[in-house]
């Protein structure tokens, strides 16, 4: 069994584990307003290959970012204790996917730049501005609206 601590920080606030693990790091999240992350896209991934298309299919892209939008929330203060605490955060389920705009293709070698910026706040659901980047190019943004379920616990894996 891995250690708490020598975990990665995603796979400590996500329930997510490969292959539908969709976000490589979760880089600076503020609790409350929004969070950066990035995913690498490479060919060794299904659809990276030969005869599967060779671009990152658009709906993984915005999993990717529900991913980041659901780290950025694990980290608030009431979901974690001590640093060497069990963490686990509430179960958050993507409710709404509105105003997405795709404007470039993502390919293998692709280090897309994820960020989300929360919106607003109304009981358990959380709206957040979405964009994905590679380079200074915009790929892809829209907004996410995520319900956070506080009675259940993501389990531990």
């Amino acid at each position: 069994m891995m250690d708490v601590m020598a975990e990665p920080l995603e796979y400590r606030l996500l329930p997510h584990r490969p292959p539908f693990l969709f976000l490589d790091r979760a880089g600076r999240i503020v609790r409350g307003e929004g969070g950066r992350g990035w995913r690498l896209i490479t060919s060794a991934e299904e659809w990276g290959r030969a005869g599967a298309g060779g671009t990152f299919p658009a709906i993984l892209l915005i999993e990717s970012l529900a991913q980041l939008a659901a780290a950025g929330n694990a980290t608030a203060a009431e979901n974690h204790g001590d640093a060497g605490a069990d963490i686990r955060p509430p179960l958050g389920y993507l409710a709404a996917i509105d105003s997405f705009e795709w404007l470039s293709q993502v390919e293998p070698g692709d280090r897309v730049e994820l960020e989300v910026r929360i919106e607003r706040r109304f009981g358990a659901a959380t709206r957040c501005f979405a964009e994905a980047r590679v380079g200074q190019r915009a790929v892809a943004h829209g907004v996410l609206t995520f319900i956070v379920d506080t009675g259940a616990a993501a389990p531990r894996r």
